[in-house]
Parts: C-alpha cells; sequence; structure tokens
C-alpha cells in the first residue's frame, strides 16, 4: 500500500492543469449536460480524486452508464461470461497448443505465477479457458509481475464509481448487454486466430509490458495524447490487429455512440468507458463530435 501511495503521489506532482479524462457533452438540442469519463482497470481508486470534473459530472448527472451495467453481478450473466469464455467441445488449452508452444506458454506461466500447467490447481482453474479470456488476463498477470506492490485489486477505480452511485442512490445501466459483451469479446476471433494471439504476449512480453506502461502511465496523468500513442504501438506482423479485427471493435463502440444521444435526452448521464475506446478519429470522443455534439475536457 506504501508503493501505491508513493506512486500516487509521483503522478500528482507531475500532473499539469490541462490533464483530462473527464469530458463534457453539450449542444444538439440536449437540455442539460451529459459526461463521458475514461478508466482504466489498473487505474487505483484513489485516482478518482485526480481526475478534473468529477464532482461536477456526478452532481450533475441522474444516472450511470457503463459499457455494461456494472451492477449486474447476478448468477445468470456470470455464467454467460463463463460460457463464451471457455473452450470449445470440452477441449483444453494443452490440446490447442502444440508441445512447443505449450513448453513457451509453461515459462510464461512460471514468471507471472510461479507455477505451470504442472501444478494442478492452476490447470483446473485455466485449462478450459478460450485464448481469448486467457490473453486478457495473462495481460494483468505481466503487468502484476512487473510491478509488484503497486496494484491493490481491492480498491480499483471501476468499482468505485459503483459504489458511489449506491450511495447517491443513482440508477445503473448498461450500453450493451451480458450477451452482446460477451461475444464481442470472446467470440467474434476463431479460436486459432485467438491462440495465435496470445502466444504473441507470449512469445513478445517486453512489448506488450512497456505498452501498458505506456497506456497506464499516460492514464494517471491524464494524457490522451500519450494514451493514443500507446495505443497505436505496432509490433509488426501477425500480433497487430487485422483490418477486420479493427472494424469489430471500432463497430462495437459506433454502436455506443448511436444509443448515446437517446439516453442523454432522457437524463443527464455519466459514462463510464474504458479509455482505451475514447482517443482517435473512430473514437467515442470523436463520434460524438461528428454527431453534432460538443467534447469538451473538463478543467
Amino acid at each position: 500500500m506504501k508503493q501505491i501511495i508513493l506512486v500516487m503521489a509521483l503522478w500528482l506532482g507531475t500532473l499539469n492543469t490541462s490533464a483530462q479524462l473527464m469530458y463534457k457533452i453539450s449542444g444538439n438540442e440536449l437540455s442539460k449536460p451529459s459526461y463521458v469519463v475514461g478508466i482504466h482497470n489498473l487505474a487505483p481508486a484513489a485516482m478518482v480524486q485526480l481526475i478534473n470534473g468529477v464532482s461536477d459530472a456526478l452532481n450533475g448527472s441522474d444516472q450511470i452508464y457503463g459499457e455494461l451495467n456494472m451492477d449486474a453481478a447476478s448468477a445468470d450473466a456470470s455464467q454467460i461470461v463463463k460460457d463464451a469464455a471457455t473452450l470449445t467441445e470440452g477441449k483444453t488449452i494443452q490440446q490447442l497448443l502444440n508441445a512447443e508452444e505449450l513448453k513457451r506458454f509453461n515459462s510464461f506461466l512460471m514468471k507471472t505465477q510461479g507455477q505451470d500447467l504442472r501444478n494442478r490447481m492452476l490447470a483446473e482453474k485455466i485449462e478450459k479457458r478460450s485464448p481469448a479470456a486467457l490473453t486478457k488476463d495473462m495481460k494483468i498477470w505481466l503487468y502484476l509481475a512487473n510491478h509488484r506492490g503497486t496494484f491493490d485489486p481491492t480498491s480499483q477505480i471501476d468499482a468505485y464509481f459503483v459504489q458511489l452511485a449506491k450511495k447517491n442512490n443513482m440508477p445503473m445501466f448498461g450500453l450493451e448487454t451480458i450477451e452482446e459483451y460477451a461475444n464481442a469479446v470472446y467470440q467474434t476471433i476463431p479460436e486459432t486466430r485467438q491462440k495465435e494471439q496470445m502466444m504473441c504476449v507470449v512469445d513478445h512480453q517486453d512489448f506488450y509490458q512497456k505498452q501498458m506502461d505506456n497506456i497506464l502511465n499516460g492514464y494517471m496523468l491524464q494524457n490522451m495524447n500519450t494514451i493514443e500513442q500507446a495505443l497505436n504501438e505496432k509490433l509488426g506482423g501477425t500480433c497487430d490487429a487485422t483490418d477486420e479485427e479493427a472494424t469489430v471493435c471500432q463497430q462495437r463502440i459506433a454502436q455506443w455512440a448511436q444509443k448515446m444521444p437517446e439516453i442523454m435526452k432522457g437524463a443527464p448521464t455519466l459514462f463510464i468507458i474504458g479509455i482505451e475506446k475514447l482517443p482517435g478519429e473512430k473514437g467515442l470522443l470523436q463520434l460524438l463530435k461528428n454527431a453534432g455534439y460538443t467534447v469538451e475536457g473538463m478543467k
């Protein structure tokens, strides 16, 4: 915990007055503004205190929308995600990987988990997860293995907003259903391509670690330019997203942008969105501008 506080102090000391993660959405016949805030799944809850305009956004909003309903932790929803993140036809990750790939994957597990698939408890926990699900986990494991003591899983920024909404009796909704989320995240890419992307993390750990560091550093400094640059970093070759894969992600964001006008007309809303969905010509902020809204960083 002391290390977390020290890191926060260092970021606070370098924060500039124009930094922003919170945006006000106005104009285009809205009677009251709505707001969009970017979140990062590795950012501590204490980061909220540094985000410009949080109090104004909360006081000015009647409801919260996440990508999903962040308070909808039902058993049915969990099962839908679990099923989508499970390998098909009872396969295991050991069966999906060849001998050399399995050796490299086990080496990654030893580095980040301190044990590999020869450990029965770990194998039972992860062997039936799809490569797409494992890739999400592996990036977090890689980050944590290189930043021990700077992450507190019990105090994260997304959970903080849920708790704050409950405290203020603000209703919470989602821009997509649990089924839409599970399909988009885990099932749009074939398992063979998922495996290829998973092995990219295994084989290019330095690149992904540096990219995650750059994104999180940009986030803590509230510097969208740094975040966008890090998101655009490429390895070159098959590890980079194909045009088709990029289009799937862009279509998901575009669908949210199409839903937001009706939501904002109904009530002033605070939208809580993963920071990687906001910047760029096809990011959510630009799509809202294209739709005729004024998008201003909160000061």
